[in-house]
């Protein structure tokens, strides 16, 4: 008896799929995650689970990657020059991140420092400045991460001083993947799919040498290349490629790569295996991708509306930090963590939705503009609403 596996083209329906709750369901495991090491100063319980090597919070940036790298790759190949690509790239990441600094450097920095001081005498003359908070992290790279001595009292703040925005360090390296598709695409052309599993393999190479059990389990046995003036971690980068590159493969062979529930059942195996025994950040990180991707084309009608027409993972996912680093200042997580997360989440849905309604959505309706040369490439799915597919298409 035969027992044909499901592929991406038989299992992902565009129009009927879970992808806009699976992002948001990520941005809130980030908020939980934090709420424990931001309120508490302490880890939370997954960490011990999985030795050290990784933790609920950071797990959900693999799972944001994955789906990124299979709708980005299937934007990329709709989409007729590497001009409106980039466009459409800026447009989803950098009206709502630069709202983020603004409103962090030029609001809720200085409402902290008020309520701490009684004046604002001063404020503009800390060091560093709000004023290099905003020009320093402008594009992507976050080169400064606090603005004075402000939240630096806070369990975060005692070890790593003044911090508003800790979340924001992944989008640097999302846009470099943004990169790394566009030159599959655009300049590899017809070798887009077979470049896109060659880096696969490739980045798979680097990490088994980099991530087998080093000193301490948990530590990489082999530093890969970094750039820090670049902002640049090579392991860190090596193991998010995995998982971006996952979904990018996923989308350039969808006749060809199984998404199945058999083939998923074995990769959480996989996942359960190297969190015990080693590999993670190489075996496990694929597998657990691998997971996220097969979740997401579920169609199940409760959930399937959820993200498809307003996406509010970005906002979630850069305003959490931040609202969670003030009420955790202003004391809030005495109430205890139940209370804290709570508080957390509601302040963070409101920003997030007014990120979208105000920002995100609005920049997204600029898609089409005339600015940049190139015409868009007829598709099958062309006319379908975008968050149909994945706020990223």
């Amino acid at each position: 008896m035969r027992f044909p596996l499901k592929t991406v083209a038989t299992a992902f329906d565009p129009r009927s799929n879970i992808v806009g709750f699976m992002r948001l369901f990520l941005a809130g495991s980030v908020l939980v995650s934090h709420s424990f090491i931001l309120g508490f100063g302490r880890g939370e319980p997954l960490t011990g689970w999985f030795r050290g090597q990784t933790n609920l919070g950071t797990l959900a940036v693999y799972g944001f990657f994955v789906l990124s790298g299979f709708l980005i790759f299937r934007s990329a190949t709709r989409l007729g020059s590497a001009g409106r690509y980039f466009w459409h790239r800026v447009l989803r990441i950098f009206p709502a991140f630069w709202l983020c600094l603004v409103v962090t450097a030029l609001v809720a920095a200085p409402a902290v420092y008020l309520a701490h001081r009684g004046t604002l005498h001063g404020f503009f003359a800390e060091s560093p400045s709000p004023v290099g908070y905003l020009v320093e992290n402008a594009w992507l790279t976050m080169h400064q991460y606090g603005i004075g001595t402000i939240l630096a009292g806070t369990p975060w703040g005692t070890s790593h001083g003044s911090v508003f925005n800790g979340s924001l360090w992944s989008l640097h390296y999302e846009f470099l993947c943004y990169i790394l598709v566009a030159l599959a695409v655009y300049v590899g052309r017809g070798l887009a799919r077979p470049i896109v599993l060659l880096a696969f393999l490739a980045v798979l190479a680097s990490s088994v040498h980099a991530f087998r059990a080093g000193p301490g389990f948990a530590a990489a046995a082999r530093e890969l290349p970094s750039s820090p003036h670049l902002g640049i971690d090579g392991n860190q980068l090596a193991v998010l490629l995995l998982a971006f590159l996952l979904g990018a493969v996923a989308a350039a062979y969808p006749r060809w790569f199984p998404l199945d529930a058999r083939v998923a059942a074995i990769a959480a195996v996989i996942v359960v295996f190297t969190a015990r025994e080693g590999y993670f950040g190489a075996v496990g990180v694929p597998a657990f991708s691998y997971v996220v991707l097969w979740a997401s084309a579920l169609s199940i009608p409760r959930l399937r509306q959820i993200g498809a027409r307003n996406d509010y993972s970005y906002g979630v996912y850069i305003y959490a930090f931040p609202i969670q680093q003030i009420l955790v200042w202003a004391g809030l997580s005495a109430a205890g963590l139940p209370a804290y997360v709570a508080a957390c989440a509601a302040l963070t849905a409101v920003a997030a939705c007014a990120s979208w309604h105000l920002v995100e959505r609005p920049a997204m309706r600029w898609k089409e503009a005339r600015l940049v040369l190139g015409a868009r490439k007829p598709a099958e799915d062309a006319a379908m609403p975008p968050a149909q597919l994945g706020a990223d298409a």
